[in-house]
């Protein structure tokens, strides 16, 4: 009962199902709903409402998330994002958890109907966290604990937003105007004859999408429009982001103009006119919104962005967190305007603006790195990579990786750990890679690794059978001597700098006593 009164977003049936599904089944009964995944990652008010009210009434015990495997032969026909939803019908505890499991997008494996589970995507979320950060399951999907612990450190800044809104006071909408059909009525549009019409059309060929200034432009004719939106939207300096932010930089994600111009809705627009520093304001977005922090902060809290859409929506760039503009100290103000006018004439200066946004931020090398990555594998455009399998140079800087995060913990003991120059060896879907405490151990050459048994050791091909079966993306043990025996798939996904610094740190965590010598 008490279904009319909860929060329906979207009018999603599935959900309405699912608050039914309450009511029929007996207290304490289990249900098990295969529903759509939206509900995970909604951003929205009325979105947020309908995730906590179902996590406040219900015990969630666990969730695979099947939004990577939408549109594949895991689930033929499927075309949307999808989930399965376990819980028991009763009202959750104080420490409630349920576990979020996300399968990896893998047409290799999809095709046949098989995926496989990395552990970094099988994590325990608490009931509590799930409803207060907006973003705590969609940056479980997308993203690892080295991104969830730098987005909680970026979230500490206001939203863009907030800061546009309620800082500045400037309160225009950013979508710009709309045509529309028949449907609707149509407004009186003269007032906007002759500025510069920007579509689509007018700029599918020409230089990089970094400023409007010397772009030919047609004027705007039309007598009616649907939507003409504010005159100020269009004042100057402008800032201009398409609807779909492009992945290539290099191609240009924003445009400053100097000029008024007339942006249609595929654009979004900042107008800096009525803030107090115009030219720095609109010098200042501009370089944030083509550095990587907009697509790296949209894949790990967007409701679509990396779920069902390849595209960064308006409500993204609004959750973007921003630093103040006067809070910056002089020498990074003093920077804004000459990497912008450098960014518009080119080439583009990636190694200064990225230095400088990180500046800005507090980022550390390894905070970058971390963007690098996750940018490079985890994202909708990034899913060729993430699947090839890593050169043997990546192999050996990703074993390097390992020993100096883990020799740097090590030290004060008295401890080292090493890798054999080219150990990592191939086995079928896997690679394998052995680390032993320096001086090197005799580590025989019989290919066996402990493993849990009756019977024994089993050898290499016979365990990473049974991890294949398992559908794991890792298998770590440790022999009697202390050498650790890892071998993991051969996706560049678990080869990067970033899952180096991880495993490094699990090695410490779970055989760091064995290690240290204690």
């Amino acid at each position: 009962g008490g279904a009319g009164a909860v929060t329906l977003a979207d009018k999603a049936p599935d959900l309405a199902f699912l608050w039914r599904a309450m009511g029929w089944a007996r207290p304490g009964g289990r249900i098990a709903l295969a529903m759509s995944s939206r509900l995970l990652f909604r951003q929205s008010e009325r979105g947020v409402a309908a995730r906590n009210e179902v996590l406040q009434a219900l015990k969630v015990t666990g969730i695979i998330n099947g939004s990577a495997l939408r549109d594949t032969e895991f689930w033929p026909g499927v075309r949307g994002p999808f989930c399965v939803l376990f819980a028991e019908n009763t009202v959750p505890s104080n420490d409630a958890a349920l576990w979020l499991v996300s399968p990896e997008f893998d047409p290799r494996l999809n095709d046949h109907g098989r995926t496989r589970v990395d552990m970094e995507s099988a994590v325990p979320v608490s009931s509590r966290e799930a409803c207060e950060v907006t973003w705590a399951l969609k940056a479980r999907f997308r993203g690892n604990s080295a991104d969830r612990d730098l987005l909680s450190r970026l979230v500490r800044f206001p939203t863009l937003k907030a800061w546009w809104n309620d800082t500045l006071g400037l309160h225009e909408k950013h979508q710009g105007y709309q045509r529309g059909g028949d449907a609707g009525e149509q407004q009186d549009a003269r007032e906007f004859w002759n500025l510069p019409d920007l579509r689509p059309e007018s700029v599918k060929s020409g230089p990089g999408f970094f400023s409007l200034d010397e772009v030919r432009l047609p004027p705007f004719e039309r007598p009616t429009l649907l939507r003409t939106r504010q005159r100020d939207l269009y004042r100057h300096p402008l800032v201009i982001v398409p609807k779909r932010i492009r992945p290539d930089r290099n191609r240009g994600r924003a445009a400053l103009s100097t000029r008024d111009v007339f942006f249609c809705e595929s654009y979004h627009g900042w107008s800096c006119a009525r803030s107090r520093e115009p030219e720095l304001l609109s010098r200042y977005l501009h370089l944030l919104f083509n550095s990587d922090l907009v697509r790296y902060v949209a894949l790990l809290t967007s409701s679509q962005y990396g779920v069902e859409r390849d595209a960064v929506l308006l409500e993204d760039l609004e959750r973007l967190p921003i630093r103040p503009l006067d809070s910056l100290a002089e020498a990074q103000r003093a920077q804004i305007e000459p990497l912008s006018r450098t960014l518009i004439a080119g080439p583009p200066p990636w190694s200064e603006l990225d230095a400088w946004v990180a500046d800005v931020y507090g980022l550390s090398p390894l905070d970058r790195e971390t963007i690098r990555d996750t940018l490079a594998v985890s994202t909708p455009e990034g899913q060729s990579l993430a699947q090839a399998p890593p050169s043997m140079a990546e192999r050996e800087a990703w074993s390097e990786s390992v020993v100096i995060a883990t020799n740097s913990l090590l030290e004060p003991f008295g401890r080292r750990l090493s890798y054999t120059a080219n150990s990592a060896r191939t086995f079928g879907a896997w690679i394998v890679v052995r680390f032993a405490l320096a001086p090197p151990l005799a580590t025989g050459a019989s290919g066996m690794v402990p493993f849990p048994s009756n019977d024994g050791p089993l050898s290499t091909s016979e365990v990473l059978r049974h991890a294949d079966d398992l559908a794991a993306t890792e298998v770590t043990a440790r022999e009697p001597d202390g050498t650790i025996v890892t071998a993991r798939v051969a996706q560049y996904r678990y080869w990067t700098p970033t899952r180096a610094r991880l495993f490094a740190a699990r090695l410490i965590r779970e055989h760091g006593d064995v290690l240290a010598g204690l």
